[in-house]
């Protein structure tokens, strides 16, 4: 269970691995510890982002809605709702894009495009697509401007 003193290591390389061992030989020092780990689950893109928005702006101006409206219609058509409870009451919330992992960010990228060619909608921003999906390593081209 993370805790205010809790420290999280990200173990790419053998590096980062002798790093971890070494702050771990230090802590039994003074303390038992408890060790946890599981995979790192990176969280959204900024690739991803930028193309939610450019596929928000698309959606609006072919139906006459503002950016952000497109964004509260999603998220609550496809996004979980959250149980909140404050004072003596309960609210529903809608829950958060910025919450989601780049594997859940692409799921709904995709209801999203699924859901504007169902209603005959155009999204144009396809030179972002392979970015926000996969990556820079999934674009050939070093310029992330261009067209994949």
């Amino acid at each position: 269970m993370r805790t205010k003193d809790s420290r999280v290591y990200l173990i790419k390389s053998e590096t980062d691995l002798n790093r971890l061992y070494d702050d771990i030989e230090k802590a039994l020092v003074d303390s038992e510890i408890e060790v946890c780990w599981s995979e790192y689950v990176p969280k959204r893109s900024l690739a991803q982002n930028r193309l939610l928005w450019a596929y928000y702006t698309d959606i609006g101006k072919q139906i006459g809605q503002h950016p952000e409206d497109c964004h509260l219609y999603y998220r609550a058509k496809f996004l979980p709702v959250e149980h909140k409870k404050i004072f003596e009451g309960a609210f529903n919330a809608l829950a958060s894009t910025t919450k989601l992992n780049m594997k859940d960010f692409a799921d709904y990228l995709m209801k999203i495009e699924v859901h504007a060619a169902e209603n005959g909608l155009t999204l144009y921003a396809p030179h972002y697509r392979e970015l926000a999906l996969y990556g820079e390593k999934g674009c050939p081209k070093k310029n992330v401007l261009q067209k994949c």
